[in-house]
């Protein structure tokens, strides 16, 4: 690789994150960019700099991973996004990746596999630790998919959101909203939103927390 992957970090565990920097400090095809601590933080620092790649911890404050993926694929659509993660779950790695994530790397093996997920995320390709492979094969069976935005919109209907506060939230049209909605109602074959949402609550593709949370 002749030019440099210029990359950002973000991860709220000081001690991950310096080793990380340490890491890529020592790399002459990688140049570390910037890091954050939180989702907020790296939603301006990838709008600002427009990375190659940012490295997301998934459990870190602030902006959650969705909106992550929503704002680059708004303002930095080629800037490609790793997930730095503790979690196992299949699922929601699958989840995440179908969302529009490039790359799932374990915080257990990430300092073996991550050199590895960045060259092949800059390639166009998509990583995913070798841990998790088979699991998330497993997990791909008969499973919806939603879009960034159709989980979006799923989520704040589910939320006591009608169209109208949707579509202010997200900066879309109402027009827009109904089209992410009857996408919604075609992949989960319902008929209406109350069905939508109980379906995909019950999927696990959206989470609504309860009020005294």
């Amino acid at each position: 690789m002749t030019d440099k992957i210029r990359l950002i970090i973000a991860d709220d565990h000081q001690i991950f994150l310096d080793g990380l920097r340490t890491l890529f400090n020592h790399l002459d095809w990688v140049e570390l960019v910037d890091y954050a601590k939180d989702g907020d933080s790296l939603i301006e620092l990838i709008q600002n700099n427009l990375p190659a790649i940012a490295l997301i911890d998934l459990s870190m404050p602030g902006a959650s991973t969705e909106t992550i993926i929503e704002q680059t694929e708004q303002y930095s659509p080629s800037t490609k996004l790793i997930a730095l993660t503790m979690s196992k779950d299949a699922y929601h790695a699958q989840q995440l990746l179908t969302l529009g994530l490039s790359g799932y790397v374990l915080k257990d093996t990430a300092f073996e596999d991550l050199l590895d997920a960045i060259k092949e995320v800059s390639l166009g390709n998509t990583f995913i630790s070798p841990l998790l492979i088979d699991d998330i094969r497993q997990s791909q069976k008969e499973r919806v998919h939603l879009t960034a935005r159709e989980h979006s919109v799923l989520k704040l209907a589910a939320q006591g959101l009608g169209n109208k506060q949707i579509a202010w939230e997200l900066d879309i049209s109402e027009r827009t909203v109904c089209f992410h909605m009857a996408n919604c109602f075609i992949k989960l074959n319902v008929k209406n939103r109350s069905e939508a949402i109980v379906a995909a609550i019950n999927q696990n593709l959206i989470e609504v927390k309860a009020e005294n949370e």
